[in-house]
Order: structure tokens, then sequence, then C-alpha cells
């Protein structure tokens, strides 16, 4: 498989309490550049902001050492920041997240739910699935996960026992939701396959580092089954053939 990127030598990973806003920042010691997985939201400046900027700063990789943002997904909440890195590093991302970019496309984005504006700026490497980015100890394979979004990659290293997954799911098994360009089918299918992998260590966008990722795939998977259940039944409830209100119980249930 083509590598999508290279960079360094020697790689490391963010502590636990940056992942609620970090997802990996893998950097090379000889040369103190970095990589960082999904820009998070934007605030002010992304330079300054005290989300990015001091999470970036806790592990040792201040944000002007960034070279390389790795997007998950078009959500604001994830790339909103990007625009105003230092350096202006480049941008790789699945090609669907960058034509929603490229388009503006704030339904997308979900800009307004969040609450943040998204700054212009251009995806420079697109990565299709089985794109490799290597960074020595790490050699991360991009999947191509559609259903919390049409776009979402996560990035795998058997090697490492390491998967980052975006907002596919999260520690416990919560699952990320469905969003305007995800579908409930295609997050199913995108689970099995996450699950199947058996990896124990989970990095997800939001919340804490899972050390159980097979256990907590295969709830998160479990619920989205749950979830595509109920949507077949809430059809044939606005056709008057099943009540509301078991349908209604089981959704309050989904990430209990």
């Amino acid at each position: 498989m083509k590598s999508a990127t290279r960079a360094g030598t020697r790689s490391g990973a963010a502590t636990d309490r940056c992942r609620a806003i970090l997802h990996a920042a893998i950097h090379s010691a000889s040369c103190k550049r970095s990589i960082l997985i999904d820009g998070t939201a934007a605030a002010s400046e992304a330079s300054t902001d005290p989300s990015l900027a001091a999470a970036l700063r806790t592990i040792g990789r201040p944000p002007e050492t960034v070279d390389l943002v790795v997007l998950t997904h078009e959500h604001a909440d994830h790339l909103g920041g990007t625009a105003l890195l230092p350096r202006g590093p480049t941008v790789a991302a699945h090609q669907l997240t960058a034509n929603k970019l490229a388009l503006g496309d704030e339904f997308a984005m979900v800009s307004g739910v969040i609450g943040e504006k998204v700054a212009p700026f251009a995806v420079d490497i697109c990565l299709p699935e089985g794109s490799v980015i290597d960074v020595d100890p790490y050699r991360f394979e991009v999947l191509h996960t559609p259903g919390h979004t049409s776009s979402c990659i996560c990035l795998a290293d058997p090697a490492q026992d390491v998967l980052i997954v975006g907002d596919m799911f999260m520690a416990g098994g919560a699952m990320g939701g469905i969003f305007g360009s995800g579908s409930i089918s295609d997050y199913v299918l995108s689970m099995e396959r996450l699950r199947r992998l058996g990896l124990r260590l989970v990095l997800p966008g939001h919340g804490r580092v899972s050390r159980e990722g097979e256990a907590d795939a295969a709830v998160a998977l479990d619920r989205a089954k749950v979830l595509l259940r109920d949507t077949r039944e809430l059809f044939q409830a606005i056709i008057g053939e099943v009540a509301f209100d078991r349908i209604m119980s089981s959704v309050r249930g989904l990430n209990r």
C-alpha cells in the first residue's frame, strides 16, 4: 500500500488527559515536528485557544510544530482550528471531507449546531482507503468507515494495537451519532469491521481513552443494531402499525 505521508524517525502519543482535545499528536523527536489528528474547534485562534494550544504544550508539542493535520471527518469541532494553526500545516482527509470543505457545506460541518464558524482552508492530500501514514514506530492504515458521516476515516496500527476512531464510538461503547451525510446501515457495517480488528487501545475524538477497544466496539455495534431496528419500526409507526412509545423508550436507553 502506498504511503499517503511520511514524517520523522521516532514517535509518541498524547497523554490520556489530552484525548478529549487531541486524538493523537505523533511527533518526530529528531526534527521536532508533529502530526495532529483533527484540528479541534476554532474558539478564537488555534495558536492561543486554551483547549488546543494548552493540550499541545502539555505534551511538549506547541502549535507551531504541527506540520500535518489529518482530519477524521468534516465536523466543525474536529477541524475548526485547522486554518488558524501557525505555519499553515499540510491537511489530509478523505475526498468526501475535502468536497464538503471546498463547497463550504455548513450543514455537513454542523457549524451552526456546534456554534463554530470554520475559516476556509483546503485539503492538500486526499486519503483513500488503504493509504498509509508511516511515522516510525507507527504505521497507520487509513480505513474508510462511513456511518457517523459519509467521510469518516479511522487509523489502525495492528502492530502497535492502536486504533484512532474519530467519532465512530467512544470509551464504554457510546455511539458518536448519525449525522446528515451519515447512515445507520453504513455505521453498522463500519462498526462490524472495527470490532473485527480486535485492537485494544482506542483513541476516540471525545472523552477518555479506551483500553478495551474490542469490547467497546461490540457495545456500540449492538446499540447501532437496535437503532437500525427502531428506525424500521419508526416508519411502520408513521403508517400506524407500531406504537411510538416503545420506540422512544428504546432510543432513550441506547447510550445508558
